[in-house]
């Protein structure tokens, strides 16, 4: 069982696999896609940063095991999105392929 199959099962949040990320011209990350029962869903970065702080859903990437989950920080005041470090830069959220709002 996984990391991330531990955790859902002590929570009722929802888990969202993030496979690509919309970014700006500068790179910075505007939003993430993941994977619904229906295709790829396209949530804006703001909103994702509201789903983390108030525990309503969760977002991992997992573009090589072991998944990582996306973390709010913040710099200068501004918040943004980052993986958690691990041994891969694959899992970083600026090497997902680039998706875009249908």
């Amino acid at each position: 069982m996984s990391a991330v199959d531990v955790l859902k099962e002590e929570t009722n949040m929802a888990d969202r696999q993030v496979t690509n990320a919309h970014r700006d011209d500068e790179g910075d990350i505007l939003a993430l896609c993941w994977k619904g029962t229906d295709g790829l869903k396209y949530t804006s970065r703001d909103t994702i940063i509201q789903h983390i702080e108030s525990n309503t859903n969760r977002y991992y990437v997992e573009e090589e095991a072991p998944a990582v989950w996306v973390l709010v920080k913040s710099r200068d005041g501004v918040k943004y999105v980052t993986t958690e470090a691990d041994s891969t830069s694959r899992n970083n959220l600026d090497n997902l392929p680039t998706c875009t709002k249908a």
